[in-house]
């Protein structure tokens, strides 16, 4: 299996580990070489008070490199470790890929028989399993499952073995439902396409994006050339309002969506994820019981 890293690799941790580990080893050398001299107890404590302190500020700022540049290899280790059970059904990691920009890992599954598999694992966030379509489109497992079959996608929250249980699942109805599968997954694709609308003067917005059959529109804003959710609306709901201009895209992301609205058809792969994880960050200020009906809308798992 091929690993792509893009951005700096891990060596901020290991040499933070080998700092600490030097430190430590120093001090242990220092204090018995010198320790013979020192007979007060409260002197052998002033003594020490230094070197321990510095033990202690290097091991924090060793937890915060380890935060902040978390041991990939060891985190694909465990992956492939927690998801062996993917051979079971015939599906073999053929490469991964670790972006450091996004914080993410996407493990790339493929089977001789049926379509591919993309875990992207949100580092500290969780992994999301997504269906990938001969178009390249991603679908997310669970949703996809939560459309099929409610009542399995709610058996399966308390199962400690949830996603394997679930793939076994998808693995029988791609046996024997195949063609009827993959008309259901370009359903469940297309209830969350997006498309742009025109909306009256009453609801002002720089794009406003439509779905779920025209049930869903989103409208965004721009604020120092960073793109936020404006106002959401669902039937059945109503409006809205978030105009929260805290939470944005990245300069990056918000560039690349306003290129893409500029198109007359626009890239799905590119916008989907954007829209989502803006719907997403800003999930508090939209009613629980939206995301019951809407649940394609929903990134995490």
């Amino acid at each position: 299996m091929k690993i792509r890293i893009e951005g700096i690799s891990n060596k901020p941790q290991t040499i933070c580990i080998i700092s600490l580990a030097f430190y430590a080893l120093t001090t242990i050398a220092f204090l018995c070489i010198n320790a013979p001299g020192l007979t007060d107890t409260s002197e052998r404590l002033m003594y020490c008070f230094p070197w321990l302190i510095g033990f202690v500020f290097l091991y924090c700022i060793t937890l915060l490199v380890c935060y902040y540049f978390p041991n990939i290899k060891e985190m694909k280790r465990k992956f492939l470790k927690d998801f062996s059970f993917m051979e079971d059904f015939g599906y073999n990691c053929k490469s991964s890929f670790y972006s450091k920009t996004d914080k993410i890992i996407e493990y790339h599954y493929i089977h001789n028989k049926f379509i591919p598999i993309i875990f992207v694992s949100y580092i500290r966030r969780g992994t999301v399993p997504y269906f990938v379509t001969e178009n390249e489109e991603c679908v997310n497992i669970w949703r996809f499952l939560e459309y099929l079959d409610e009542d399995s996608y709610n058996s399966l929250k308390e199962d400690d073995d949830a996603f394997k249980h679930c793939m076994e699942m998808m693995i029988g109805y791609m046996e024997t439902k195949y063609e009827l599968f993959s008309k259901e997954l370009e359903i469940c694709l297309n209830l969350t396409t997006f498309h742009l609308c025109d909306m009256p003067d009453s609801r002002p917005a720089e794009y406003c994006l439509g779905c779920y059959d025209d049930s869903c529109f989103v409208d965004f804003n721009i604020q120092n050339g960073l793109v936020f959710l404006e106002r959401i609306s669902f039937d059945g709901f109503g409006c809205f309002e978030i105009s929260n201009s805290d939470i944005t895209l990245s300069l990056e992301e918000s560039e690349v969506f306003q290129e893409e609205m500029k198109k007359s058809s626009f890239s799905q792969k590119v916008i989907r994820p954007l829209v989502l994880k803006l719907i997403n960050l800003n999930e508090d200020l939209i009613c629980a019981d939206v995301f019951n009906q809407y649940p394609l809308l929903r990134i995490n798992t």
